[in-house]
């Protein structure tokens, strides 16, 4: 065979081992950046793994053709010839092995954690803040929501239930509803002190609402246009849900109360809406919908849907959570994280602090808390729940930001709040799975 037959051999064998790899890798890394979208990152890198067997598959096999009729075209001793023949076939099996197994080898190493996940274990502060179990509640699975009422009440809310408990500590019940896939939020209305929870929902589900007993009372039902988040809150007439949707679906709000969840507002002025949320402030006390966007801006939205305010913040916002900060109780400061560490932003998208974080696999789901200790000194606490690995990861920060606390807990917690106890201070409460954890500072720190 002449030689330029044998190098497009060479040629196109490697071309089909290099192009699953580049269709598996750039793409998930562009989507995590938000250079484009998430989902097409997802498809294309899918399709990648996909294709990945089959195509390097043959692409080795054509190598490995090429390299024996380069050889033979070469007149190489019988002996040598013998030795190429032995290693071509070894190869060959070993090629026909990956084809078999590589698929269940990458998907492996992508759910594997990271080396310093492996084990659940506190890295920094032992001797500073303990750890307890404060409440055991196996039936309601993972704990995405605590939320404290008037009376000092506390509202668990997991993602197959929820549990109330009393001020003193003792629980009053447990209800259960309709499992849910995404994060379960609570909120209490001005009409009625009894709360409502919504399964926020997402590409793998619809949003839907429950009532104080468990009971199903709406749910957005089918659309055409993907929804990316859901948040619930209250503007003054009872539960109101505000939907963002994926593409050119905008932003909408619902009455989930009134017959068919009628929809009071549709404004398609924005794409993509990775995150949502009802937020309600000293400036804006009767309370605004937050959102960002595929361009990784900041919006913010008054009650009738009209953009008060679009910033584009200095990191690209995607998915963040709602928080306290220093000594205003509003839950209405941003907290979100890029590669280089987690972010707390004002809403008008102004950067209030900024810990500096070692790892890319920080990049994930945040609920924070500010923390008014036993010891007279005011802490930030950051959990980072990374679902995919069933591990977390808890920091807590002093007032000058810089790490006190560092523990990695073999479970999934999605929930986090401060709360206050009989010492005039606050304790920390960590949700995880049918477990609450309580932090307190150690009597032995000082």
């Amino acid at each position: 065979m002449k030689s330029r037959s044998i190098t497009v051999l060479w040629v196109v064998g490697i071309s089909l081992v290099i192009l699953p790899v580049c269709m598996l890798f750039p793409p998930w890394l562009l989507a995590k950046r938000g250079i484009i979208d998430m989902w097409t990152g997802i498809a294309v890198s899918g399709l990648g793994l996909l294709l990945l067997p089959w195509l390097a598959g043959i692409g080795v096999s054509l190598v490995l053709t090429a390299i024996v009729l380069r050889q033979k075209s070469r007149q190489a001793s019988r002996h040598s010839r013998i030795v190429l023949a032995a290693v071509v076939s070894v190869l060959f099996l070993l090629n026909c092995v990956l084809m078999v197994h590589i698929r269940r080898i990458v998907m492996n190493a992508a759910m594997s954690p990271p080396l310093e996940l492996w084990h659940a274990r506190v890295i920094l502060g032992a001797g500073r803040f303990s750890r307890e179990v404060a409440y055991r509640l196996p039936d309601i699975g993972v704990v995405t929501d605590i939320q404290q009422d008037n009376k000092n009440r506390l509202t668990i809310a997991g993602r197959r239930g929820a549990a109330f408990v009393h001020a003193d500590g003792t629980p009053i019940e447990t209800i259960p509803f309709e499992a849910c896939k995404s994060d379960i939020v609570s909120v209490n209305t001005a009409r009625n002190e009894e709360p409502y929870f919504l399964c926020r929902g997402g590409w793998i589900e619809d949003p839907k609402l429950f009532d104080r007993e468990g009971r199903f009372i709406w749910s957005f039902g089918i659309s055409r246009d993907g929804v990316d988040d859901s948040a619930v809150g209250d503007f003054g007439d009872g539960p109101a849900v505000a939907v963002g949707f994926n593409a050119g679906g905008g932003v909408r709000l619902v009455d989930p109360m009134s017959s068919g969840g009628r929809e009071l507002w549709s404004q398609q002025d924005d794409g993509n809406i990775w995150h949502i949320e009802i937020a309600s402030s000293e400036k804006y006390p009767e309370g605004v919908i937050v959102h960002s966007n595929a361009g990784g801006e900041l919006v913010v939205r008054g009650k009738n849907g009209v953009v008060l305010t679009r910033q584009k913040p200095a990191i690209y916002l995607a998915k963040f959570s709602l928080s306290d900060w220093g000594g205003d109780p509003h839950l209405d400061k941003l907290i979100a994280s890029d590669e280089s560490g987690i972010y707390v932003l004002r809403i008008d998208g102004r950067i209030l602090a900024h810990f500096p974080i070692d790892h890319e696999e920080d990049v994930t789901d945040i609920k924070a808390s500010s923390l008014r200790a036993s010891d007279g000194n005011s802490y930030f606490a950051v959990v980072q729940d990374y679902g995919a690995w069933h591990r977390s990861r808890i920091r807590i920060y002093d007032q000058q930001n810089l790490p006190v606390y560092e523990e990695v807990v073999g479970d999934d917690c999605a929930a986090l709040r401060a709360i206050p106890n009989h010492t005039n201070s606050q304790t920390l409460l960590m949700g995880c799975n049918g477990t609450v954890f309580s932090y307190l500072i150690r009597r032995d720190s000082n």
